[in-house]
């Protein structure tokens, strides 16, 4: 095989690896962090997301002066059977989530029991909930996330 073809396979790959990486981070690493600190009862690790996709996002200094620096940033994420997203605390990043398809069972700090999100239903992700998902079912469940961050963490 030619040595420029081999080059630039590898370095098609290690492109495509790196972009997954970023593609699939779904948790702020902080966030992660006050979960196990807190030593909250849930998965340290996120697992079997299959994609986070950032669909688009507002500067919202531009729409409002006093939000300079923030951005509200939308992505859809799909989170295989068996896929989790490791436990953490909302700091300073409230959000919301709208299930497509499938289903996911979130353990929420403000409800007594574990909530199944199906198709059609929303959690809202106000800053200070601790919490994690699991995909208990037999298909992917798709989510859109809707949320605002520091324009530099999005």
């Amino acid at each position: 095989m030619n040595k420029h073809l081999i080059s630039l396979l590898a370095i098609l790959l290690t492109t495509a690896a790196i972009a997954h990486q970023h593609e699939t981070a779904v948790v702020p690493a902080a966030e992660k962090a006050v979960g196990a600190q807190l030593g909250i009862d849930g998965p340290t690790e996120t697992k079997g997301v299959e994609y986070a996709r950032k669909l688009g996002s507002i500067d919202l200094g531009e729409e409002f002066s006093p939000m300079k620096g923030f951005v509200m940033r939308m992505r859809e994420v799909s989170l295989a059977p068996g896929g989790q997203v490791a436990v953490h605390q909302h700091t300073s990043r409230p959000g919301m989530a709208y299930i497509l398809e499938g289903e996911a069972v979130e353990y929420r700090s403000d409800e007594a029991e574990p909530q199944v999100r199906k198709a059609g239903d929303a959690a809202i992700e106000s800053s200070g909930i601790i919490h994690w998902w699991i995909n208990k079912g037999s298909v992917s469940a798709r989510v859109v996330i809707v949320d605002i961050l520091k324009e530099e963490d999005a």
